[in-house]
């Protein structure tokens, strides 16, 4: 026993009998040792708890960064789209300017 249990045990000695303080010195420690149980499983209860909810955050996490890969993927595909037009309609007028060009010179 810690000090201030003694000295809690001697106080209920003196206006109690031995027996009873014993007893009820006894019902103190048992009590106390469930509810220390008791604390533990509830932690470990909430602790697994937590877990799970992380486990369920990361998946949709994960799910979320999947939809935005698939996204950007397919942004990017519409972009390359777009600048090979550009492409195609810049070097066709750049021939085109050049034929014309060569028609107008050897004309005049």
């Amino acid at each position: 026993m810690k000090a201030l249990e003694v000295k809690l045990f001697n106080i209920f000695k003196t206006r109690f009998s031995q027996e009873e303080a014993e007893v009820f010195f006894e019902y103190f420690e048992t009590n106390k040792t469930e509810q220390v149980a008791q604390q533990e499983k509830t932690i470990a209860t909430k602790n697994f708890a937590n877990t799970d909810k992380l486990e369920t955050t990361k998946l949709e996490l994960i799910e979320r960064i999947h939809k935005l890969e698939v996204q950007i993927l397919e942004k990017m595909q519409k972009d390359k789209n777009d600048l090979m037009r550009w492409y195609f309609a810049y070097w066709i007028s750049i021939v085109l300017l050049i034929i014309g060009n060569y028609f107008l010179l050897k004309k005049g």
